[in-house]
């Protein structure tokens, strides 16, 4: 049986990815973030891991990179998962790490299975195919730090235009009361009130 190593830190996303991969015939691990995976893994190295881009502690790019510095595991195909990190430039970082896909969410199940499914052939057939080499630790962290901060300036400007449409929503409501001072009570006659005992 084949076992697949999820990373993961939102628990509703790792039951439902659990439960697509065991109902599909995998037996599943699971780890919140990098650090645990990489304990899961070499406790017991799984045929393939799954991981999140943005976790805590140790996020999917660090994981990958010491995925990758790491003999044993690094025989193991890396596949990222993300709903966070879209861009070309994540992908290509995650790609120049050593991963071998780099999937954006939502993707449709059989879709999903179906690129494990390639990865984990090319994978037999030509055991860690075109494995990147690994990149120099200024490289890593000047790259990482980019899509953290491209990240964070996405983040930023998502919550400044949901300030503004906060307070527009603020200003309607304040007017609709200043344009009608005097109080109004709106009845339905159809509903029947309580009578006294």
């Amino acid at each position: 049986m084949i076992h697949v190593l999820i990373v993961e830190d939102n628990e509703p996303s790792r039951y439902l990815l659990k439960a697509l991969l065991e109902g599909s015939g995998y037996r599943v691990t699971q780890a919140a973030n990098g650090i645990e995976a990489l304990a899961a893994a070499r406790l017991e190295p799984p045929d393939i891991v799954v991981s999140d881009a943005l976790m805590p502690q140790m996020d999917g790019f660090d994981l990958c990179r010491a995925w990758m510095q790491d003999e044993k595991l690094r025989v193991i195909p890396f596949v990222f998962y993300s709903a966070t990190y879209t861009s070309p430039e994540d992908a290509q970082l995650a790609l120049s790490l050593g991963a071998v896909r780099y999937l954006i969410k939502p993707v449709e199940p059989q879709q999903f299975l179906a690129t494990l499914q390639t990865v984990l052939m090319e994978w037999a057939a030509h055991p860690a195919p075109n494995q990147a080499a690994p990149l120099a630790e200024p490289d890593f962290k000047a790259r990482h730090d980019m899509a953290l901060a491209c990240k964070l300036d996405h983040k930023m400007a998502q919550l400044a235009e949901a300030n503004l449409k906060l307070g527009q929503s603020e200003r309607n409501y304040r007017q609709l009361f200043e344009d009608n001072p005097l109080p109004m009570w709106v009845c339905d006659h159809m509903t029947r009130w309580p009578t006294p005992a």
